[in-house]
């Protein structure tokens, strides 16, 4: 989930590139989810479900950020809820664990 929520930000790099050249943060961020994903898949199940929990919230507000300044910020509110959920089960299957 992580790896898509980083290739959003290349689709979203490649349509800015002609209009504001100076849009690298969306290009950079891009491989950023995926990268801190990985260390999730080496620890303990209940850790690393713990850490992708943090990387999906920290995704978010990473991307509320870049989204309002992309100017799609009418997706945040949907985006807010399917992260919430999103981390909340990582959480929680993490505490069952």
């Amino acid at each position: 989930m992580a790896s898509f929520l980083g290739g959003i930000h290349w689709g979203i790099g490649w349509s800015r590139l002609a209009q504001a050249p100076d849009g690298q943060a969306h290009f950079i961020w891009g491989v950023m989810p995926s990268l801190l994903a990985w260390p999730g898949l080496v620890m303990p199940p209940y850790a690393g479900l713990a850490w992708l929990g943090l990387v999906l919230i920290v995704c978010y507000l990473v991307d509320r950020r870049l989204y309002a300044r992309a100017g799609l910020g009418a997706w945040l509110k949907l985006r807010f809820r399917l992260s919430a959920v999103a981390a909340l089960s990582c959480f929680i299957g993490a505490g069952a664990l």
